[in-house]
């Protein structure tokens, strides 16, 4: 099996890998803020990807991370960032400092309810604690706008020859290579004892607040209604 994945990616010479990410017909490419969240919570679930990894893997945590979103019946794309040559990505974790001259991550169409019709967020566990408006994704990258791209899976970047990294194509075996390099990177975090901190998430923000503020609301519903002789009231014995 092997040997015919390498066959087939020594003679597939096509640019156009969106083959490789085949979205059912009813696949949403937007989601409402709760199944969002739900889509992230399934996504850092993933132990395996080694998010805390962070010297590198992006690619192959947006590869696998796009086929599971796949799996959950939505249409996912790829947000890339890169460095300029004058300005550096620069992730400032409590850790330390983190360069890299590219990062990639997955994006899905959020129904924010602001008055758009809907907006792009990175689901990027490496970075963020929930989903993320595109500019802020670049933002804690120190990236620049102009050098950040949203492309469908399966597409290079413009000025790229790449979609699963800048300069590599998707082919037949990737996905187990993308898993055994990730392998070996739970490994490294593992050896490195910690887990990086990352940035929080509005819209994360957004639901903790509402999950706490709703049952003092509800309590506070039913008193006032009991005390106008509501339904809640007991009813009158005898």
């Amino acid at each position: 099996m092997a040997m015919k994945g390498l066959l087939l990616d020594m003679f597939n010479l096509r640019s156009d890998r969106t083959g490789f990410f085949n979205p059912a017909p009813d696949a949403a490419s937007v989601v409402a803020p709760a199944r969002a969240m739900e889509i992230f919570e399934e996504l850092a679930g993933m132990r395996h990807l080694a998010y805390g990894y962070t010297d590198d893997g992006c690619a192959d945590r947006a590869h696998l991370m796009c086929k599971k979103m796949l799996s959950m019946n939505t249409v996912p794309e790829k947000a890339w960032a890169f460095e300029t040559p004058k300005r550096d990505l620069t992730v400032n974790f409590p850790h330390g400092e983190q360069f890299w001259w590219f990062h990639v991550a997955p994006v899905l169409g959020v129904d924010t309810g602001t008055g758009k019709s809907y907006e792009k967020m990175a689901f990027d566990p490496s970075l963020f604690d929930g989903p993320v408006p595109i500019k802020r994704w670049g933002q804690v990258m120190n990236a620049d706008p102009k050098n950040i791209f949203v492309m469908p899976c399966g597409k290079a970047p413009p000025q790229y020859t790449g979609d699963y990294t800048p300069y590599h194509r998707t082919g037949h075996r990737t996905d187990a290579k993308a898993e055994k390099k990730l392998s070996d990177y739970v490994r490294l975090q593992e050896e490195q004892g910690f887990m990086p901190e990352v940035f929080p998430s509005p819209m994360r923000s957004r639901f903790i607040t509402q999950d706490v503020a709703a049952p003092d609301t509800k309590a506070a519903n039913e008193e006032a209604f009991i005390r106008k002789g509501g339904p809640a009231c007991p009813k009158p014995q005898g």
